[in-house]
């Protein structure tokens, strides 16, 4: 089977559980034979269980996303071992990133009009009566884009959501953490200042938020881009959290209750105001 043909296989897969609330023991069974994941003896039902995890944390978006964001990657860790597989398969991490950022978006917007739509694209897109009024492209770090690296990312990104009809002004960027996607030295020029190591930075999130401020005004496809880009952490980050968590270094009760008291660099608020706003002015 070809990857792309196993790559539309598993997006059905996922659709198929949002519409119908397929049992855990179904798609079990057919996501072994889609994604290939061979059980042994030492392999439970409980270390392989596909779509199941679902976020405990209530009533905090930036809390509950971040949530969702270890647990999209841990279920990834799970199928890596079981699989044999050297690293993560990214095309299937971001499938199911994006499906809860869809689920996530579904239900702090409430009762409203705007239609929720994940597109292939890697994209949120936020629909009234089948016109997109503004998409939400969710980054987990900027690894792939350091430095000004971003700049150029996020002009492509806006021009493929331009594609769909959304105007620069209504597209927005989530980045889950400062953390794996900065170069100490850009940082250091940005703010004028040295630090000893990195982690310094990190931790202090006054600077962090003043760098953030500094770097992303840079950002000239967006309009008020300190505006439309969310930050949520910085020395911190999801997939280490997985990783721990499947070693057993903690365990979920311990992160529940760290990034519940976590102080997030932004407020999902904002976002969230900022569709409904969109869709009024649609």
């Amino acid at each position: 089977m070809s990857s792309d043909m196993s790559e539309k296989i598993y997006e059905l897969l996922l659709d198929i559980h949002t519409e119908i609330k397929t049992t855990n023991e179904l798609l079990q069974d057919l996501s072994k034979h889609t994604l290939n994941v061979e059980h042994n003896q030492n392999t439970t039902l409980e270390e392989i269980t596909l779509f199941a995890k679902e976020p405990h944390i209530k009533d905090n978006p930036e809390a509950e996303l971040f949530e969702r964001l270890i647990l999209t990657y841990l279920e990834e860790e799970q199928i890596r071992i079981a699989s044999g597989n050297q690293r993560k398969a990214p095309r299937r991490v971001s499938i199911q990133l994006n499906q809860s950022l869809k689920e996530f978006f579904e239900k702090y917007l409430g009762d409203t009009h705007i239609h929720v739509e994940r597109i292939k694209e890697g994209f949120i897109l936020f629909k009234v009566r089948d016109t997109p009024l503004a998409a939400v492209k969710l980054i987990t770090d900027l690894g792939f884009a350091r430095s000004e690296d971003f700049f150029q990312a996020a002009k492509e990104y806006t021009h493929t959501a331009a594609t769909f009809g959304v105007e620069p002004g209504n597209m927005f960027f989530i980045i889950g953490t400062v953390k794996n996607g900065i170069n100490k030295s850009y940082v250091e020029k940005v703010l004028d200042q040295s630090f000893t190591a990195t982690s310094d930075f990190l931790n202090d999130h006054t600077l962090v938020k003043k760098f953030n401020e500094q770097y992303f005004s840079q950002v000239d496809a967006l309009p008020r881009p300190t505006k439309q880009i969310f930050v949520l952490a910085s020395e911190i980050h999801p997939n280490d959290l997985s990783f721990d968590l499947v070693n057993g270094r903690t365990d979920m009760d311990s992160i529940q209750s760290k990034i519940k008291a976590y102080p997030w660099l932004c407020e999902l608020g904002r976002l969230f105001d900022a569709v409904k706003s969109a869709a009024k002015n649609n």
